[in-house]
């Protein structure tokens, strides 16, 4: 068996498939809905099965025991602040570079490109954090990884479940002198690069200028109003709820996520992490005297080896221990995948023949009674504030 037989509706495309052939037969070439799938060429390919090995969907990872799970915020406030929820992985991470360790998360690069990439000071850490609501392209980072840990280094590496599982599929179960800490995020559905930078030309031709920079999820107005805020070239910027940006809509439609996603094989405790962060949506009712107009975290500890980074890092922490039915209450994506939008084909069909971003806006336009439902939603979770 070979990675054909995984079809796009399985695939995940960590990239392990393509790292680990010996002879360079598979690419990435195969596009289907905007997303690039792998392409066997079988004059090149010799059987070897070497990507069967380490492909997470044929070789899945056993589902795990939840240990703890917290109700989490970060005590320093300018942290929580530049965090999209609670400020935890920042946390996590310092405590991992104190110890000379190497941490990889995605990172906005040139021209807006998500990018798995290394950290190895505090002063780079800011790279990561923020919610990137597109595709990061991992490369050669599974690779750099193994070679740490042969090395001995302490390694965390923070990504969405399916890439958590890719990780521990390449590495298999070879015995390093490193230690690996993996922490996921409770995760909706991954978005096109290809899309995200007909976003980018589409808000530069509306404001006739290019962009210089892009937060996913600002918290100027708080944690219940984050929203992103785009900065341009020629001095104006855009700030927006959540709800109302064009982009998002797409994803919390379920319009144009990878097909995979739709369902999704690593939920519910089977990526293979050793902790998983995520949004304590519903705070305000479900904890009110925990709640921070900042953001709050909800976090669950899957293993013991999660478990000695979180008591690392515990002193950076304000929290408080609750059962995972009241935590994620609200964020139902830790155990089920998001549902594919009603829309979905009408809105691949456009966009082949219109584009993406014109499908969009045909698709996704919210009714005027839509914006004031959502405004009212919203000033209903204010009034618990």
């Amino acid at each position: 068996m070979m990675v054909d037989s995984v079809d796009s509706k399985e695939c995940c495309l960590c990239g392990n498939c393509k790292l680990v052939c010996p002879t360079q037969a598979i690419t990435f070439s195969k596009k289907e809905n905007n997303f690039f799938y792998p392409n066997i060429d079988f004059e090149k390919c010799i059987e070897c099965n070497k990507c069967e090995k380490v492909c997470p969907v044929l070789k899945p990872v056993e589902q795990q025991d939840l240990l703890k799970s917290y109700a989490i915020k970060n005590k320093e406030v300018d942290e929580l602040k530049k965090s999209s929820s609670g400020g935890v992985f920042v946390a996590l991470a310092q405590s991992v570079l104190a110890e000379n360790g190497i941490v990889y998360g995605a990172a906005f690069c040139e021209d807006f490109k998500v990018r798995h990439v290394a950290i190895h000071c505090e002063k780079e850490l800011y790279r990561l954090q923020g919610s990137k609501y597109v595709q990061s392209k991992l490369g050669d980072v599974f690779e750099e990884i193994k070679q740490y840990l042969r090395q001995g280094r302490t390694v965390l590496f923070s990504g969405s479940p399916c890439q958590s599982a890719g990780l521990r599929a390449y590495l298999g179960k070879e015995k390093v002198d490193g230690v690996l800490y993996i922490v996921d995020f409770i995760c909706h559905g991954i978005l096109s690069e290809n899309l995200f930078q007909e976003y980018i030309k589409y808000l530069e031709n509306r404001r006739k200028s290019k962009v210089i920079s892009f937060c996913f999820r600002d918290k100027t107005y708080g944690w219940v109003d984050s929203g992103p805020k785009i900065e341009y070239e020629n001095g104006k910027n855009d700030h927006w709820p959540l709800y109302e940006d064009l982009y998002m809509q797409g994803y919390f439609q379920g319009l144009c996520m990878r097909e995979s996603c739709y369902t999704c094989a690593f939920k519910n405790y089977c990526s293979g992490s050793d902790l998983t962060m995520g949004d304590f949506w519903g705070a305000e009712q479900l904890m009110p005297d925990f709640y921070d107009k900042n953001g709050v975290s909800l976090l669950c500890i899957q293993t013991r080896r999660g478990e000695e980074l979180f008591n690392k890092a515990k002193e950076k922490f304000i929290i408080q221990e609750e059962t995972i039915e009241v935590l994620a209450k609200y964020n139902q994506g830790l155990f089920y995948p998001f549902n594919k939008g009603s829309k979905n084909v009408f809105f691949n069909e456009l966009a082949q023949k219109e584009g993406y971003m014109k499908a969009l806006e045909e698709t996704c336009k919210l009714s005027r009674m839509e914006k004031i439902k959502r405004f009212y939603r919203r000033l209903k979770r204010k009034l618990y504030i």
